[in-house]
């Protein structure tokens, strides 16, 4: 389930009247996208972040009780309707093998790629 991308800040030149607009339509489409999911909207830290108490909605998000390993487990797997009677191991072992050969590509494969950048900047 992909997530939409958080729109980057900048800097520099962030108090601009086209970077502030460009930031506004991103962060509403950013928002509009998140909407789309249920479990984020009823979730306690979108409530505090979307209908903050006050102005500082950062203080508000550190009063919240820490959530357990188990608690957060739970809610994913609530979220994404796991099913882990269902799991199977040998799927597991060929995901993990898969996701351990892109690993090693994209390591050897990302310096020769960051030379390209560096020839063409």
């Amino acid at each position: 389930m992909p997530l939409p991308v958080l729109p980057e800040k900048q800097a520099f030149g962030n108090k601009e009247v086209l970077f502030l607009q460009d930031r506004t339509f991103y962060l509403q489409r950013y928002l509009r996208k998140m909407a789309r999911f249920d479990f984020i909207l009823e979730s306690q830290e979108f409530q505090l972040f979307s209908r903050p108490q006050g102005l500082n909605v950062q203080k508000a998000l550190e009063k919240l009780m820490p959530m357990s390993t188990a608690q957060k487990f739970e809610r994913l797997q609530n979220i994404t309707n796991i099913d882990l009677m269902a799991y199977d191991l040998m799927k597991k072992e060929q995901n993990t093998n898969k996701i351990t050969e892109f690993l090693m590509f994209h390591k050897a494969v990302e310096p020769l790629l960051n030379k390209i950048k560096g020839q063409t900047a």
